[in-house]
């Protein structure tokens, strides 16, 4: 069993200034972290495995693999569009 871990601190604001506090996925305010390879099938917080991305596109990227940015990029914004997500945003 994998022990619960947290991006340090200063490696998170490191990121989200390298993209500007813009989301990779939809181009919006940026807040959080996301492991382009999910962490739970690299373990790797390197930069280049790391974006900004905004809460919503987190909650949709969950565990998902994909073969390549692009494809998780069209991937979460085509989830975007659909009402759930349009409803939640609302609450956040």
């Amino acid at each position: 069993m994998c022990a619960k871990r947290k991006l340090q601190r200063y490696n998170k604001e490191k990121i989200l200034e390298r993209d500007c506090f813009i989301c990779a996925y939809c181009d919006g305010d940026a807040l959080e972290v996301d492991h382009v390879i999910p962490w739970s099938w690299s373990k790797c917080d390197d930069e280049f495995n790391l974006v900004a991305c905004c809460k919503i596109c987190n909650l949709i990227a969950y565990n998902f693999m994909f073969d390549s940015f692009s494809e998780k990029r069209i991937f979460i914004r085509r989830r975007r569009q659909g009402l759930k997500w349009k409803r939640r945003i609302r609450f956040l």
